[in-house]
């Protein structure tokens, strides 16, 4: 017997009344030019697109318009992770370190609880290593300038 968890559950609605898609292409949504011009929207971009069931027969869609490098946070498996997220936060599940040193002992010793793998170099020397800083900085220069 299969069981379903609320994740699975928000998931498949997700799956079903949301779309992002992309204003006035042949797979995409029309929408007459009146309504887009009231709402703010140009021919080509990209909207997350959700259904609501108001009930009684009335159906009403909600449209936000979306960064399209961005459109991977509106995808259904995204947003389930987000709400398991705010679910975690309001249930307590969290953990809050006050400084740097705190959150890097804690991580210390997870790492350290997990089972031993292909390790050569303990994780706090990795993370004070001014040469992975340095290969992390140079990387992070490197994607923005070729960005712009």
């Amino acid at each position: 017997m299969q069981t379903t968890t609320k994740s699975d559950e928000l998931l498949a609605h997700l799956r079903k009344s949301t779309m992002v898609a992309r204003l006035g292409t042949d797979d995409g949504l029309t929408l007459p030019e009146k309504i887009l011009r009231a709402a703010g929207l140009a021919l080509g971009e990209k909207v997350y697109a959700e259904v609501l069931d108001e009930g009684e027969g009335e159906v009403r869609i909600r449209l936000r318009k979306i960064d399209p490098e961005q459109a991977w946070f509106w995808t259904p498996e995204w947003q389930v992770t987000l709400q398991e997220a705010y679910d975690d936060l309001a249930a307590g599940r969290t953990t809050v370190h006050y400084s740097d040193e705190e959150f890097l002992a804690a991580l210390e010793g997870a790492f350290e609880a997990c089972p031993p793998m292909r390790r050569t170099t303990p994780l706090g020397e990795i993370l004070t290593d001014s040469r992975w800083r340095r290969k992390r900085s140079s990387s992070r220069l490197s994607r923005n300038s070729s960005s712009t």
